[in-house]
């Protein structure tokens, strides 16, 4: 309402600056059979520019995005989110499964629309998780874990991560800019993404 007859006088950007070879450790573990999957506060524009940054997304693949916005908003009934989900459960293979923590909690509710959500979610090459608070974060931990019975690892390096670590069956926290606390409740702290690799595939493996 306010914004009228004004002039455009200059734009900004700000840009997170990703740590080195986190490209490469994304890509080793998902040759490794390690399923990555990124659950994040960001919304989901930046969630899936930091997902083609960080080789989550590969070349051939495609995002398929469920958001609050478009469900919530426009009224549209959970059978209409089933039906949707169904349609990019057939093309699973090349889709990156992206949906926001609103909706996730939405789609929870209703038996029919979790069941679809599960099993995408498991078949999904890679599934980015957006505005997700950190009670959410932990309770796709948790919920994976039931499903599975898999080993579920949580990385993070904020105290908004706390929870997924914790809730975690290992949990990694790496001291960075956003403090210690994900470092001081996790199994393991490390001081970048990238000591995930030999963690993993040297300590780990020995281990």
């Amino acid at each position: 309402m306010i914004e009228k007859n004004m002039k455009l006088v200059c734009l900004t950007g700000v840009e997170d600056k990703l740590q080195d070879d986190v490209a490469n450790t994304i890509s080793s573990l998902k040759q490794g059979g390690t399923k990555v999957w990124m659950l994040t506060g960001d919304k989901i524009e930046t969630a899936k520019c930091i997902a083609c940054s960080t080789d989550l997304k590969g070349h051939n693949q495609e995002f398929a995005v469920f958001s609050s916005a478009f469900y919530l908003r426009n009224n549209k009934i959970v059978n209409d989110l089933e039906l949707n989900l169904l349609k990019v459960e057939i093309s699973l293979k090349k889709t990156v499964f992206v949906i926001d923590g609103d909706l996730l909690e939405h789609a929870f509710n209703s038996l029919a629309c979790r069941s679809i959500l599960l099993r995408i979610v498991l078949n999904a090459p890679c599934v980015l998780i957006c505005r997700c608070s950190p009670t959410q974060k932990a309770m796709v931990v948790s919920t994976i874990k039931k499903v599975t019975n898999a080993i579920c690892l949580s990385i993070g390096d904020g105290g908004n991560d706390v929870a997924m670590i914790q809730e975690a069956d290992v949990g990694i926290g790496i001291f960075g800019k956003e403090g210690k606390q994900a470092a001081l409740s996790s199994d393991f702290s490390i001081h970048e993404f990238k000591h995930l690799k030999k963690l993993l595939f040297w300590h780990g493996r020995l281990s």
